[in-house]
């Protein structure tokens, strides 16, 4: 008996993505149209996509469990970093207020440099979202596209977003586990071609300009 196969919502609801996706994939001959019904999906078709896509994910797992020993250290630098920068931005903020700046404020470019930047490429290379008090990397944002539900993650330090890493296409997203001084998801991603950047951006240029704002209300008031 020739396949009957599935509706396009059907597909859609199998691969995680939207009916548009489906219909594109149908014209592109990713997936092939049911023999007995042209207007349905091929079930074999469908299948066949689904094995593609597990294989083009990225498991986010709340342990490092299938991290290499470097990889693991690394990621353990990465609070250490940000809380230097931290620190080094607290310093400033109240030495100035005393007239007497510490760090020359040319260097605070070269210092966010230096700790932001390994620490930035560190949690890249991280295969976990971990946070530590609030320190390390996260996934923001659960947003309906085209091409499915996206989020993306980024280095956070007081769980404000300071710079993004990558943004990924949520096939499943589980529960929040909070521990003693750890924070931990697991996260089911397809990792997009560069940052969605319609979500970045305004939330990138709202946290800097909540942290300025509130750097200069520490500076100059009081």
């Amino acid at each position: 008996m020739p396949d009957t196969g599935m509706s396009i919502e059907e597909a859609a609801e199998r691969l995680q993505v939207p009916p548009d996706e489906v219909a594109r994939m149908l014209s592109a001959g990713v997936l092939r149209p049911a023999e007995a019904d042209p207007a349905r999906v091929d079930t074999v078709s469908v299948i066949e996509q689904m094995g593609r896509q597990l294989s083009a994910i990225t498991a986010k797992l709340g342990t490092p469990s299938q991290a290499s020993t470097a990889d693991v250290l690394g990621a353990a630098l990465v609070p250490v970093l940000v809380l230097l920068f931290a620190l080094a931005w607290f310093v400033e903020i109240f030495s100035v207020r005393a007239g007497s700046p510490l760090i020359p404020l040319w260097a605070m470019p070269v210092l966010a440099l230096a700790t932001l930047g390994p620490s930035w490429w560190l949690a890249r290379r991280d295969p976990d979202f971990q946070t530590t008090r609030g320190i390390g990397s996260t996934l923001y944002g659960d947003k309906a596209t085209d091409e499915g539900r996206i989020g993306t993650a980024w280095l956070v330090f007081a769980m404000v977003p300071l710079l993004p890493m990558d943004s990924y296409v949520i096939v499943e997203k589980g529960e929040a586990q909070v521990e003693i001084l750890q924070r931990s998801q697991r996260l089911l991603l397809r990792k997009r071609d560069g940052l969605y950047w319609p979500q970045v951006l305004p939330l990138w240029l709202g946290a800097w300009a909540l942290l300025l704002g509130a750097t200069a209300l520490a500076v100059f008031v009081g």
